[in-house]
């Protein structure tokens, strides 16, 4: 019986630090699926900011097709970021690709217009 006393504590060791063992694993990986959430999170959130962003610039980029008939595009400068526009005319049908150049998150619309005196009527709006 004395043998049996004198090991008793080590069982009982043993037993606790493998308990703490599995309920660190558990917390670590708790944790770890918590930041890849909050990361997937703010990276949808920035890719609908610049997808935003974009869509904004298209519309510059539209009202200046419909003000002038000799717009070929260019770079449009705004406090979010700077945008890329891209023209291809085939009267009356133009192509405006637009793309979001100084965001983190790249976005790219597209937007097929027809475009006649006074009037512009929009055709297709696709992201890329």
């Amino acid at each position: 019986m004395n043998g049996y006393k004198k090991n008793g504590g080590y069982v009982a060791m043993l037993a606790v630090l493998m308990i703490a063992g599995a309920g660190l694993f558990i917390a670590t990986s708790a944790s770890l699926i918590g930041i890849g959430e909050i990361k997937s999170a703010l990276s949808m959130t920035n890719g609908e900011r610049a997808l935003t962003f974009v869509e904004g610039c298209v519309e510059d980029a539209l009202l200046k097709t419909w003000v002038s008939p000799i717009y070929a595009g260019g770079t449009i400068t705004r406090p979010e970021g700077t945008c890329t526009v891209v023209i291809a005319k085939a009267s009356p049908r133009w192509t405006i690709t637009v793309s979001a150049t100084a965001t983190d998150y790249v976005r790219t619309i597209q937007v097929v217009v027809d475009r006649y005196p006074n009037v512009i009527s929009i055709i297709q709006w696709k992201e890329l």
